[in-house]
């Protein structure tokens, strides 16, 4: 089947989203909408698509995994954590039936009180086109009409307390940098996250010096804080533990976990039992006894047997369980200052480990609040085949971290940029909202250039945020659809032609020109304006559109002496394609100059007098006043003004 393996990466990821996020969290928006586009591209040739779970792979049609794969290992065993042996997937599966899957399946099984395959078949979860099959373990089915030969060779049925897999040995890299966090944490008091991080590692860490490192990690702790941490536990997370650790951790580390749960009422064990266990785990580690093997096997029964009758229902109310959990890890920030957090070791050893759990998801939420440019360093290193880290950039390139780096009033734009490549279009909500938060005009600046980058697209978005009420955001914004250079449908900036801000205006009238959008409006604004700067506009667009009431404010111009040389030579050209007696007269003033009473003459060669005689040429020559004009400096003295009349030869 094509794209098997993809689209079970990406229910994996989907699974670990709804895992970390809670119901209505941006980042779970596009999740299930996504896997169920993925699901009918998969589904276009099958009517259906069937999930086979085993402990340490999954099977769909004739794809067996093979364990190694970080993802699919870990949605194989959370899978049967919960005691499923097959998710069927029909065509017509909607996002909202995905979505409830997830949530369904995103829950751990100890967390939930009871795996989903161990519900009543009345009481399993199910929707129209999808269906969870529980484990029958008598005879696994797959599906209807099919054979246990084939069941079997498709993969293998799970079973309870069947052998462990011979896990891959971790890199000496690895156990070099599990040996640097041991040493940095043994200075320190530990918290209960380090217990979650014994419980979670024992599958993935089976080298004998990582299990090593991490059974002298636990044997160091204090007694008295370890219990405390056990006992704010409850008895499904602690009995989970022990019953984890027991396959893996040294037997004087197990018996240290069990004495310190021993402490709590729920969790009784008389001081004889412990007398007894303690033993066994001296011969278990004696070198001289001769009965190591039997020892520790009879070490680990025991206690396996011992916290099964801890999963009874806790009797403490959920109220007081959570007040304990908080007071203790309170106190494990003792008065000297809260202790250092090594998430930055976690991260780099789920990165080159390829796992992520719970206590790496914690660290990369502490760095992502903490120091997020050590993060994406950390990100950017990392090669690009690798799974976890494709992971964990999905969770730190957001808008919610984007957000959270541009809530300064001077944010890290370095830092910025390295997220914007990877949140994409996702970026224009935060930094609009930034830029209209913002009141330095550099920091502004800085907004306006990584917008525009975005593209056209982003149009509709900053045209939705214009506010006349908002002068400094608004000129920027204005600016950026100038920037983008985008015909905008529905666009109108006549709101904005009055508006008292200089600014303003200025984007508004460069706008109007620009897509000939409220256009005479905006040049007759623009040539009524007293600044420099905003008259060149309407100039400019006034020699090729001649609004009609526009002649009179270009006569003045023309004749006002106080103007600008290069202002008066656009009103000059504006002005003579209007071609009028009143547009004329203004040219001849502006070409020559009062000689006494009424009469005038060719004024000296100026760009104001040189253009004004070429537009009297070239528009009104047929006309006697023009030629009268024409005729006299054609007699002059200055050859620029005979070749500006058409006497001589260049003009």
């Amino acid at each position: 089947m094509p794209d098997a393996a993809a689209f079970l990466n990406e229910l994996a990821v989907a699974v670990q989203k709804h895992a970390m996020y809670p119901v209505g969290h941006p980042a779970l928006r596009t999740v299930s909408g996504d896997l169920a586009l993925r699901l009918e591209e998969i589904l276009a040739d099958d009517a259906a698509l069937k999930i086979g779970v085993a402990r340490n792979r999954l099977t769909v049609g004739d794809l067996v995994t093979e364990p190694g794969r970080p993802l699919i290992d870990s949605l194989a065993a959370h899978l049967h954590a919960h005691q499923i042996a097959a998710l069927h997937l029909a065509r017509g599966a909607s996002s909202e039936e995905l979505d409830g899957m997830l949530r369904e399946l995103a829950v751990d099984a100890d967390r939930r009180g009871r795996p989903i395959g161990l519900e009543p078949l009345e009481e399993l979860p199910a929707w129209p086109h999808i269906r969870i099959q529980p484990v029958e373990y008598e005879a696994l089915k797959l599906g209807e009409g099919a054979s246990e030969d084939a069941e079997d060779e498709a993969f293998e049925a799970p079973t309870p307390g069947g052998p462990h897999e011979t896990p891959t040995p971790i890199t000496e890299e690895a156990a070099e940098e599990v040996d640097r966090a041991a040493a940095a944490l043994a200075d320190v008091e530990l918290s209960p996250e380090l217990l979650e991080l014994v419980g979670e590692l024992d599958a993935s860490y089976a080298d004998p010096e990582t299990v090593a490192v991490l059974s002298n990690m636990l044997i160091e702790i204090p007694p008295e804080e370890l219990k405390r941490i056990l006992d704010s536990q409850d008895a499904a997370f602690t009995a989970n533990l022990i019953r984890q650790s027991t396959s893996r951790l040294s037997p004087k580390a197990v018996v240290e976990l069990v004495e310190a749960a021993s402490s709590s009422e729920s969790r009784p064990i008389g001081p004889w039992l412990m007398r007894l266990l303690t033993k066994l785990a001296y011969y278990a580690e004696s070198d001289s006894s001769g009965q190591q093997a039997e020892s520790d096997e009879t070490l680990r029964a025991v206690v396996h047997e011992l916290v099964d009758d801890w999963e009874l229902e806790d009797p403490r109310p959920a109220a007081y369980q959570s007040a304990l959990g908080h007071l203790a890890r309170e106190t494990v920030r003792s008065d000297e200052g809260a202790r250092p957090f090594f998430g930055d070791r976690l991260v780099m050893m789920g990165l080159e480990l390829e796992m992520m759990g719970r206590m790496v998801a914690f660290a990369l939420k502490d760095l992502r609040g903490q120091n997020l440019t050590e993060l994406i360093g950390l990100l950017e290193a990392t090669s690009e085949d690798s799974q976890v880290g494709e992971v964990m950039w999905r969770q730190v390139a957001t808008q919610e971290t984007l957000e959270q780096l541009l809530r300064h009033e001077a944010p890290e734009f370095d830092t910025v940029d390295r997220l914007l490549g990877r949140v994409g279009l996702g970026a224009t909500e935060p930094l609009l909202d930034a830029l209209q938060r913002a009141s330095d005009p550099q920091v502004r600046s800085e907004f306006v250039e990584r917008l525009t980058r975005l593209g056209p697209v982003i149009a509709g978005a900053v045209i939705s945020r214009l506010d006349a009420d908002n002068p400094e955001a608004t000129a920027h914004l204005l600016s950026i659809l100038n920037e983008l250079d985008v015909q905008a449908p529905g666009l109108s900036v006549a709101a904005f032609l009055d508006h008292p801000d200089p600014d303003v205006r200025g984007e508004a009238y460069r706008l109007a020109v620009r897509h000939s959008r409220d256009l005479e409006a905006a040049i007759r604004a623009s040539l009524a304006e007293s600044d420099p700067r905003l008259l060149a506009i309407g100039l400019t667009a006034a020699e090729d559109a001649h609004p009609p009431d526009a002649e009179a404010l270009l006569r003045a111009h023309v004749q006002n002496p106080v103007l600008p040389v290069q202002l008066r030579v656009k009103a000059v050209r504006a002005l003579s394609g209007y071609r009028t007696e009143a547009a004329l007269n203004a040219l001849v003033r502006g070409a020559t100059q009062r000689r006494w009473l009424l009469q005038r003459k060719i004024a000296p060669p100026s760009a104001v007098v040189l253009e004004a005689l070429a537009c009297i040429r070239q528009e009104y020559q047929h006309l006697p006043k023009a030629r009268d004009v024409l005729d006299e400096a054609g007699r002059s003295a200055d050859r620029s003004i005979r070749v500006a009349a058409g006497v001589e030869p260049g003009a």
